[in-house]
């Protein structure tokens, strides 16, 4: 884990005491210094590799060492239908997409929120010491609304939804902190134009990059009213 100054240079390294069957998909850091990643793992057998697509999350010190494992029922679930990393825009349930296409956030009052994919989408309210609050269930109204970030500010979650290419549209749903909708934002995009997704949220709005790392970097900011 390497830590970066304003002026980009380095200004810490830490080694993690990561499950080496692990891949590690989603970062975020505690007020309180705590380190929160997600990702998959597999279980290493003496016959080989089995569960590759098994749900990987847990808490580790600021100085690297690991502190806890969060494994939930819906994680599980997620396992034994076998799709906890597909492609984000394939068909749906609440294995597909769950893990690899979902996001998480730090948020001011000293949780992270947690967003796992599917249909509805869920968060997990996640405390520095590994504890998971509440749940969240966030329904977009649509099943072939794939969540794929969550960004916080200001006591609230925005929460953004990618559609199918054919009809290719963004859906922003802000939330408070006990999942109530607050407001919906539609983003219409040009089929010659990449997949875009949710990548800030600040005090001027949404701002939204292509998710495909080969297309041209260009920023579009959605502006709230």
């Amino acid at each position: 884990m390497v830590e970066f100054a304003a002026d980009g240079s380095m200004k810490s390294k830490v080694t993690l005491e990561l499950d080496p069957y692990a891949e590690v998909w989603h970062l975020a850091v505690f007020n309180s210094g705590e380190y929160l990643l997600v990702g998959g793992t597999a279980v290493a057998t003496k016959t080989g590799i089995k569960d590759e697509r098994t749900p990987f999350t847990a808490i580790f010190a600021s100085d690297g060492h690991f502190l806890k494992k969060i494994y939930e029922p819906e994680d599980e679930a997620s396992r034994q239908k076998g799709g906890g990393n597909e492609i984000p825009g394939s068909p749906i349930d609440n294995s597909n997409n769950f893990v690899l296409a979902g996001d998480v956030t730090a948020g001011s009052d000293g949780n992270a929120y947690l967003l796992r994919g599917g249909y509805p989408a869920l968060v997990y309210v996640i405390s520095p010491k590994g504890n998971v609050l509440r749940k969240l269930q966030i329904d977009a109204g649509r099943p072939d609304l794939v969540a794929t970030s969550i960004k916080f500010y200001d006591g609230r979650l925005a929460i953004g939804f990618d559609s199918n290419p054919d009809f290719p549209r963004n859906l922003i749903k802000v939330v408070d902190l006990k999942g109530n909708s607050i407001a919906d934002y539609t983003v219409e995009q040009p089929k010659s134009e990449p997949d875009r997704i949710l990548a800030c949220y600040g005090p001027s709005g949404f701002t939204m990059i292509p998710r495909c790392v080969e297309a041209k970097l260009h920023l579009l900011t959605v502006k709230l009213p």
